[in-house]
C-alpha cells in the first residue's frame, strides 16, 4: 500500500511540475542606455514583442549611459554574464569589434537562414556598422546633427545665407 501511494505522489508531483517546466519561456536579456521618452519607446518595442508570442520574454534594462552600458557590457562578458543584446553607441561599436564578444548581425542572419537585402538600409548608417562589407552590428537608433537656420534673421545681420 504503502509503494502505490508513494507512486502516486511521485506520479502527481511529476504531472505538475513537468508542465511547469515545459512553460517557461526563454528571457533574453536586452541592455540599453534609453532614458525618458526614448527609453519608454524601448519597453514599448520589447512589451510588444513579448505580448506577440509565448516563447520568449525580453527584459530591456537601462543600465546607465552610453558609456557606462558598454562598460556594463564588457565588464559582464569577461564575468560570462552577458546580456543577449547590448545596445552600444556609435564609438563603442571598434571596441565591440575588436573585443571578439560579439555575434555579427550578417552572420547570424546567414546563420537562421533569414534573408535580408541590405540595400534597404541608408548607405551611410549601413556603413557605420560595417566591417569588410559585412554589417556587424544593428543600427538601432543613429543620429544625424541638423542645423537650422532663420535667412531673414541672416540678411539682417549682413550675412549671406
Amino acid at each position: 500500500m504503502k509503494t502505490k501511494v508513494f507512486s502516486l505522489i511521485l506520479l502527481s508531483v511529476f504531472f505538475i511540475v513537468i508542465p511547469t517546466v515545459a512553460l517557461a519561456k526563454t528571457e533574453i536579456q536586452w541592455w540599453h542606455a534609453m532614458t525618458g521618452f526614448l527609453g519608454e519607446k524601448v519597453n514599448e518595442i520589447a512589451n510588444k514583442f513579448n505580448t506577440s508570442q509565448t516563447e520568449y520574454v525580453v527584459n530591456a534594462v537601462y543600465k546607465g549611459s552610453y558609456s557606462e552600458t558598454l562598460t556594463a557590457g564588457i565588464a559582464s562578458y569577461r564575468a560570462k554574464t552577458h546580456p543577449q543584446i547590448l545596445q552600444v553607441f556609435e564609438v563603442g561599436t571598434q571596441t565591440m569589434l575588436s573585443s571578439g564578444a560579439i555575434y555579427p548581425v550578417y552572420q547570424l542572419m546567414k546563420d537562421q537562414g533569414i534573408n535580408i537585402n541590405w540595400a534597404d538600409f541608408l548607405s551611410v548608417v549601413k556603413s557605420y556598422y560595417s566591417f569588410k562589407g559585412n554589417l556587424y552590428s544593428m543600427p538601432f537608433n543613429s543620429s544625424t546633427a541638423i542645423l537650422y537656420y532663420n535667412k531673414s534673421i541672416f540678411k539682417k545681420a549682413g550675412l549671406n545665407p
